[in-house]
């Protein structure tokens, strides 16, 4: 191995381990155009490096048994509801997504969601303002109507990795398709 293809090596791996968490974390949360693929009721959604997800259907979900759902990685100001700007940014998407010509005639359920760590109680508590944040940023910023967005805590209660309660992917807002809004 040539000495400058072993320096570009080292240098990129020193860059790799000096790099900020969120570069590290994985993929960057999905564009609204990706949103409503995961959003939309009908067929399966393409698209890669996401958490897209199925829900039960609740206040009129899909009959067929599983509501189209996205979780998003919406973040927070520790033990607070308070949004990040990165958080703005994915609230702004996802209000791009669901104002789209493809999801105006749908009513959401904004899930909130903790990890283990701390009491059941608290983090019940916590998720329900986290969500409440979301959907009150949706109405006051992008004029998503009050009636389509139903904002809903579920603290600790379903993690996306039950194998480890405590795991940053357990924190996070999940979207559900609830079926044809009366909007």
């Amino acid at each position: 191995m040539t000495a400058k293809l072993l320096g570009t090596l080292l240098i990129g791996m020193a860059l790799a381990f000096t790099a900020p968490p969120a570069a590290l974390a994985g993929p960057s949360n999905p564009s609204s155009d990706d949103i409503i693929k995961a959003l939309k009721p009908s067929g399966t959604p393409q698209t890669r490096g996401l958490h897209i997800l199925s829900a039960p259907p609740s206040g009129g979900g899909e009959a067929a048994g599983q509501a189209p759902a996205i979780s998003l990685n919406v973040t927070f100001a520790l033990n607070s509801a308070d949004l990040t700007p990165a958080a703005k940014d994915v609230v702004k998407t996802l209000a791009t997504a669901i104002n789209s010509d493809q999801l105006t005639g749908y009513k959401f359920q904004v899930e909130g969601h903790t990890d283990s760590t701390g009491s059941p109680d608290a983090n019940l508590d916590l998720s329900q303002r986290r969500a409440a944040t979301v959907r009150d940023e949706l109405i006051a910023e992008y004029h998503v109507a009050p009636d389509r967005l139903v904002a809903v805590g579920k603290g600790q209660t379903e993690p996306l990795d039950a194998e480890h309660p405590d795991a940053a992917a357990n924190r996070r807002v999940q979207i559900v398709n609830l079926g044809a809004s009366t909007h």
